[in-house]
């Protein structure tokens, strides 16, 4: 993330945080599908790029102005991209928890064997013993779902 944080101009940087929050608008506006969010974001950042270099840079020559655009269109997408992954990284962190509470409420464990209790154990992170009775699989499913309810 440092290394990525060095192409970055830093007056761009406050572009970050307003693209995401763009994206959430977009999202809540439901106007467009999520799959085009990240390139109307990609867009955003060119346009707001474009318009920081514009108003910061002498355009008087040919080799200034394809600077000032080539400028432009990488700092956009890397602001974009960066806005893109923060959100990511936050739904991974949140949605984690959200789905696995919702499976574990979903699940009906009576009727489950005891190798496909493990197997839900498994996938919510825990490890129950080779010789766990099935009360103890029950009771670990138990407090997985309570924790991940807090």
């Amino acid at each position: 993330m440092e290394n990525i944080m060095e192409f970055i101009k830093p007056e761009l940087l406050v572009l970050i945080p307003a693209l995401y929050f763009i994206g959430c608008m977009l999202k809540k506006s439901q106007a467009f599908a999520d799959k085009y969010i990240p390139l109307i974001l990609g867009l955003f950042g060119i346009i707001l790029c474009a318009l920081w270099v514009a108003g910061t840079s002498t355009l008087d020559t040919t080799q200034k102005i394809l600077l000032a655009v080539f400028t432009a269109i990488v700092q956009g997408v890397i602001v974009a991209g960066l806005s893109v992954y923060a959100n990511q990284i936050y739904k991974q962190l949140t949605q984690a928890d959200d789905e696995a509470v919702l499976y574990a409420e979903e699940i009906e464990a009576e009727e489950l064997t005891d190798d496909q209790l493990r197997a839900v154990l498994y996938q919510m992170g825990q490890d129950p013993a080779e010789d766990a009775t099935r009360a103890e699989l029950l009771a670990m499913l138990d407090a997985v779902a309570e924790k991940l309810q807090e």
